[in-house]
């Protein structure tokens, strides 16, 4: 029995009208909805639920507010099945989160769902769904974590605890670094990974040190020593994430972030967080058209709720690469938010002013990182340093900025 879900294969075409506008019908709370693409997904899912999976159409829910289990809870489950116990009540078995396919699963949806979960006293069972990804959790032994599982389980396996074979734990997302092999040829540099990673217009004889810089950023087995003092201040813990950050263009970046939580000088807490991440490319997405498909360095910051890129670096522009080293650097462009973009040189003005190390030779210095074999976090604290503090000081910038 196919297991897998794709939103084209289960569409529901809209072929009602209400007040002029498309609407779908939704088969578990017998009404018209609006059709919008969350919309377009929950729908499609629950076809998925009742056709593939075997879940009955009469143990089912959609849009189910959480004040229905608990007084004054917060927010509305997107879809919920049940079963019926020896009572024969209806208890929820599973919950799920259903996004549009321009919004990435990142921790925050998963969050999203155990929150709900927990409001309706821990169904045990979860999905999270954007009609291109879907994934399901299940509860763990310890009745504490949600772990993932590897395929998604149907009614009867879900009723029974049965077939939810779960990922090993640090296995859910495993990192294979490129292979130093005769680093002076190209061609001994094996990438695994350098699609995932890397942009499509990427030229090839730059993969070599962008999967090195990826490899830095993504191996689990090295890290940074904690505490780290810096001269903005001191890293105090790091770790993964998978999230998304957004520009002031509308772009976001979804991926794997390591992230770092710094108390600064004036001893506020920050979390800035880095990836490596290609752009995309040609006419990919049609809010960027002939975008060049770049490999870029996101430097992003977190501002309580709000959070941002300060800084998306250019890695097939902004590195001077020679057979022993890569120097990376930047020229100081900035845009800030819907003031636009700045004069570079106030920028390094500026930089100079709050941070004069930062600059050599009218542009920014952000160090270097080995290009004949791995490098490892113990020996480019410098480069860490350095980019941490830029982000800050870009930020101290955008706040300086008045508005036009």
């Amino acid at each position: 029995m196919q297991k897998d879900f794709t939103l084209n294969e289960f569409k529901v075409e809209s072929t009602f009208h209400r007040n002029g506008s498309p609407v779908f019908y939704d088969p578990c709370r017998k009404i018209f909805i609006l059709a919008t693409p969350e919309e377009e997904v929950r729908q499609a899912f629950v076809r998925y639920l009742e056709f593939v999976l075997g879940v009955p159409q009469g143990m089912m829910d959609t849009e189910v507010p959480m004040t229905h289990f608990k007084k004054g809870a917060q927010g509305r489950a997107d879809i919920i099945g049940y079963y019926a116990d020896n009572k024969k009540e209806n208890l929820p078995l599973f919950l799920v989160e259903c996004k549009s396919q321009n919004v990435p699963l990142t921790d925050d949806v998963l969050d999203q769902c155990i929150r709900y979960d927990t409001n309706v006293c821990s169904s045990g069972h979860l999905f999270i769904t954007n009609g291109v990804e879907t994934s399901f959790f299940s509860m763990d032994k310890d009745g504490k974590t949600y772990r993932l599982c590897n395929q998604l389980p149907d009614y009867a396996q879900m009723l029974q605890g049965e077939g939810m074979a779960m990922v090993p734990e640090g296995e859910a997302f495993k990192f294979e670094p490129p292979v130093f092999a005769d680093r002076t040829s190209k061609t001994g540099l094996k990438l695994p990974l350098e699609e995932c990673w890397i942009g499509k217009g990427s030229r090839k004889e730059h993969h070599g040190y962008l999967m090195n810089l990826v490899a830095l950023i993504q191996r689990d087995e090295d890290a940074p020593i904690l505490p780290m003092r810096l001269r903005c201040g001191t890293v105090i813990e790091c770790g993964f994430r998978n999230t998304v950050f957004g520009n002031a263009a509308g772009g976001i970046w979804p991926g794997d972030y390591r992230y770092f939580i710094l108390e600064d000088n004036n001893h506020d807490n920050q979390i800035i967080s880095l990836c490596v991440l290609g752009k995309c490319f040609g006419d990919e997405n049609p809010h960027f058209p002939k975008s060049g498909g770049q490999t870029m360095l996101i430097v992003a910051v977190d501002d309580f709720d709000k959070r941002h890129n300060s800084l998306q670096l250019d890695l097939d522009r902004f590195v001077t690469e020679t057979p022993k080293c890569i120097e990376i650097w930047h020229d100081g462009t900035l845009t800030a938010g819907k003031r636009g973009a700045t004069s570079r040189s106030d920028v390094i003005a500026f930089i100079q002013k709050e941070e004069s190390w930062l600059v050599n030779n009218g542009r920014i210095d952000l160090g270097r990182l080995p290009n004949d074999r791995y490098a490892l976090w113990k020996d480019t604290g410098d480069f860490l340093e350095r980019v941490l503090c830029y982000a800050i000081v870009r930020d101290k910038f955008r706040r300086q900025v008045p508005m036009s």
